[in-house]
């Protein structure tokens, strides 16, 4: 798992655009929705990766992905691609649960890059 630097974790281009389409607050509640670690999609498929089950992991991982590129949260997407090209590498195990852990560390980094212009509780 590669580890990403700061800068490189989002698309502002965007999360412009979709900032023109939601409103700053909307755009705010999604992305804090999304990369939440205790209660978000980052959290749900945290729980998917520590799972035994490979097919769910995928699922779950495709999911993600689209999520996290329409919202230009480049950093986690990457994560998500690199994550799937090991499972199917995998097939049919499922991800070693180190992969979690990574996702919650690439999470956290986002969310501080994304405080500057979306504050999260």
């Amino acid at each position: 798992v590669e580890k990403l630097v700061a800068g490189d974790l989002l698309d502002w281009a965007s999360l412009r655009e979709v900032e023109e389409t939601l409103s700053h607050q909307v755009l705010a509640q999604k992305l804090d929705q999304v990369t939440c670690p205790d209660s978000g999609d980052v959290a749900r498929l945290s729980r998917a990766l520590r799972e035994p089950d490979g097919a769910a992991q995928a699922r779950a991982l495709h999911a993600f992905k689209g999520t996290t590129m329409l919202l230009g949260l480049k950093g986690l997407t990457e994560w998500a691609v690199d994550a799937e090209q090991a499972l199917r590498a995998r097939a049919p195990k499922p991800l070693d649960p180190a992969w979690a852990a990574a996702l919650l560390q690439v999470a956290d980094q986002t969310r501080s890059e994304l405080g500057q212009s979306f504050p999260m509780p």
